[in-house]
């Protein structure tokens, strides 16, 4: 399954239904371990085709972050292997099309890039929307997660998170998704 949002992102709306949360846990997977400087997360995926898989029943921050100071190019989504529920319930900080070049969504519009070049299109996801800087999921069950770069290259930051830390993000600039409450995108 690859994680492209199956409908438009929605006025941001900071309702969500709190859910059991008993733990999520690692089960297998290489991954680059965290360093000062890093993107903060637990499992930090860092190359083409890392992947991890996670079991249990809890909430999950994956925290993007566009490498578009390596080269131009489309950017493809992660890949979920799901078995049981993986759920999109809120997403937070900014998107990344929204954001001026080199964030730019649209292939057919000039952007700067870290060099200073203009390349139409520098990054842009395959999906119809783009990704938030921080998505919450909810896990009941287990979920393979691996990257699927090709020219556009990214990294995903993965942990355990709460209730109360993701209304937090999500009331600073952020929207629900929350399939209880009619939003969307949903994966299970």
């Amino acid at each position: 399954m690859t994680l492209a949002l199956s409908c438009g992102l929605g006025a941001a709306d900071t309702l969500f239904a709190e859910r059991a949360n008993p733990g999520v846990s690692y089960v297998e997977g290489p991954y680059v371990e965290f360093q000062p400087g890093y993107l903060t997360g637990t499992w930090l995926l860092f190359h083409n085709s890392d992947w991890i898989r996670l079991s249990g029943t809890g909430y999950v921050r994956l925290r993007w972050e566009v490498e578009y100071w390596k080269r131009a190019g489309i950017t493809n989504d992660l890949v979920a292997d799901v078995t049981g529920t993986w759920d999109m319930v809120a997403g937070a900080g900014f998107r990344f099309g929204d954001q001026p070049a080199p964030f730019c969504n649209d292939p057919s519009a000039a952007c700067v890039n870290a060099t200073g070049g203009t390349d139409y299109g520098y990054t842009w996801f395959t999906n119809e929307a783009n990704h938030w800087n921080n998505e919450y999921f909810w896990l009941d069950g287990e979920v393979t997660l691996q990257t699927a770069e090709t020219l556009g290259l990214y990294n995903v930051a993965v942990q355990t998170s709460d209730y109360a830390t993701i209304l937090e993000d999500i009331n600073g600039l952020g929207a629900s998704y929350d399939p209880d409450f009619g939003a969307c995108p949903c994966y299970s």
